[in-house]
């Protein structure tokens, strides 16, 4: 087994920052920021009516995860100053900018008008090492100097995909101690795909001695970093987080989506690095493999609830057999939708319901239709562009028996 080459002594895996914001890569949270940033553009950062605005988001993120993470800080702390190159590094903020200003694609993704998957995908083509937005000059130039530009992203899904093709699906996953004792160094070294994932077995196997490769995580953040990198993969859904051992976060498998693997088929196949994100969505949304990937897994979410069909004869009660956005009454094309999706806690009740035509209730999951608590609607571009939903309406009665808690948390968090 080759033993990699460490390029350069401080050659490393950042993820977005020096010392990641724990659970700010949580989607439900990451959204709820990034709507604070957007509300607040053009103010200093340390302002009270930012600080007020993410105790609100602190506070109902972690009643709808269970989580105590704390994101309303004062000072040098504060979130905004604190994680300011997570949101450069992303390309969220604007890096040029005082006081800061979201750029055109955190504004959309903001807005909903770029949903949340589509920046996911985006986000997994070009986040590229090193980046600019962290690095020094002279750490950039040590990259440079080495011919080195990793896509991690990217790279973690090739390489779960390979396990999974070589090795099947019971070996299709990666831990974070993986990531950092094996893939990193062997990605400074230009590593083919089967010398990691021989690596990989035979690491499990207990024949490789990892002690004797270069340590690529020295620093005392590094480790969280490395599993910032996995976090997002699966907060996006590209792979399932087990823990078979909560008090130590560097066994964790993350377990390769067998739903996703045309879609990460699709990722792989095209090289995005030369390709502006606002292009690169464009390309995300003409592919049909990923569209119809997208379009499955709100399907299989759906039939897989247990009391799916109990929630749809009530909900369909409540409606008159209607749906709410285009009047459709034929039983068989309605469904019940959740307001606030069963995963994220919602109950299987009308109060948390929607009743909408089959193709609607899968734009309204897939995120490409916002309702507003006032029943006033936001679509994505993805939708505005279709000529098939030309005369979806701009504002609806929501009922009153509708919850305004689930109607106040789907637009702030989903």
């Amino acid at each position: 087994m080759r033993i990699p080459n460490k390029p350069f002594p401080s050659y490393k895996w950042r993820w977005a920052e020096y010392t990641p914001s724990e659970g700010l890569n949580n989607p439900i949270r990451f959204i709820g920021v990034l709507r604070a940033i957007y509300k607040h553009q053009g103010k200093p950062k340390s302002t009270n009516d930012i600080y007020e605005d993410l105790l609100r988001v602190e506070q109902e993120t972690n009643q709808l995860t269970g989580e105590d993470i704390t994101l309303a800080r004062t000072g040098e702390r504060n979130l905004f100053r604190n994680s300011d190159r997570y949101w450069k590094a992303l390309g969220l903020v604007d890096a040029e900018s005082r006081p800061f200003r979201l750029t055109v694609l955190g504004s959309k993704l903001a807005e909903g008008k770029i949903t949340q998957n589509e920046f996911a995908l985006s986000t997994i083509s070009t986040l590229t090492l090193p980046n600019k937005y962290i690095e020094t000059e002279a750490e950039i130039d040590n990259w440079k100097l080495n011919n080195l530009e990793i896509r991690p992203l990217e790279l973690i899904l090739q390489i779960i995909k390979a396990l999974y093709d070589n090795l099947g699906e019971k070996n299709s996953f990666l831990t974070p101690f993986e990531l950092q004792k094996i893939i990193i160094p062997y990605a400074s070294d230009k590593a083919t795909l089967q010398e990691y994932t021989a690596a990989i077995q035979a690491f499990r196997n207990g024949k490789l001695d990892t002690s004797l490769f270069p340590d690529c995580a020295t620093g005392a953040n590094d480790k969280r970093m490395v599993r910032e990198f996995l976090l997002f993969l699966s907060h996006y859904g590209f792979c399932a987080r087990v823990q078979p051992n909560k008090r130590n976060n560097a066994t964790e498998r993350y377990v390769f989506r067998k739903e996703y693997i045309y879609e990460i088929d699709e990722i792989i196949k095209n090289s995005f690095l030369s390709i502006e994100s606002e292009n690169i969505i464009q390309q995300i949304r003409r592919n049909p493999v990923i569209a119809d990937v997208e379009r499955k897994k709100v399907l299989t979410r759906v039939l897989a609830r247990p009391q799916q069909a109990n929630f749809r004869r009530q909900v369909l009660s409540k409606y008159d057999s209607t749906c709410l956005l285009t009047g459709e009454k034929l039983n068989m094309v309605l469904e019940a939708c959740h307001i606030i999706p069963v995963e994220n806690r919602g109950n299987d009740v009308y109060e948390n319901g929607f009743c909408f035509r089959a193709d609607i209730h899968i734009l309204y999951d897939t995120k490409n239709i916002r309702i507003r608590p006032d029943g006033y609607i936001e679509y994505s571009e993805a939708i505005q562009q279709s000529i098939s939903y030309t005369n979806l309406p701009t504002r609806i009665n929501i009922p009153n028996f509708v919850s305004k808690e689930a109607l106040n948390w789907r637009y702030e968090y989903y």
